[in-house]
């Protein structure tokens, strides 16, 4: 068993992963619709999604990253840790190392998006020894999708969990 698989275990199975993913699947493609239109009708309700960042490098996330932690420092957290960005060689995902706080990107691919990253993020602040996508990881996201994005794209991604059943703490 891998150092990871070992932490994960001790966190608990993680039964949303897949309905977390589905559900961030689909708001990334409204999200990249609403650029032709920002209006979607969800639920009964209209919503105005704003454009989505996209980032050409790892040093461009890593200023994006620097501007979000500061942001939300002075907004919800308090004092915020820095989080490094760096490269990651030969995968396709995003993906959050919590023993050295590092969100590792992969170099000119599409997971370097707004969206990708304050899941990254997500993961940053999320300090429950529950599951890696559990609830606790789920309203985090949300707080920060809020914080950053604005309260439409928050409200339609609770939206979008609650259709694919996830839990939100």
């Amino acid at each position: 068993m891998t150092r990871s698989q070992g932490e994960a275990a001790l966190r608990g199975r993680d039964t949303q992963r897949e309905k977390v993913y589905r559900a961030e699947r689909i708001f990334g493609q409204m999200l990249e619709q609403a650029l032709q239109n920002p209006q979607v009708v969800v639920s009964g309700s209209t919503l105005t999604l704003p454009p989505e960042a996209k980032f050409s490098s790892p040093e461009a996330v890593q200023g994006y990253v620097d501007q979000v932690l500061k942001h939300v420092s002075t907004d919800w957290l308090g004092d915020c840790e820095r989080v490094l960005v760096r490269k990651r060689k030969g995968a396709r995902r995003a993906h959050y190392q919590p023993a050295d706080q590092t969100i590792l990107v992969p170099d000119g691919h599409w997971t370097i998006r707004e969206s990708v990253i304050l899941h990254e993020l997500a993961h940053h602040f999320e300090y429950s020894d529950g599951p890696a996508h559990g609830p606790y990881f789920v309203r985090m996201l949300l707080t920060l999708v809020d914080s950053v994005m604005g309260p439409e794209a928050e409200q339609l991604l609770g939206i979008l969990f609650e259709d694919e059943g996830v839990k939100v703490r």
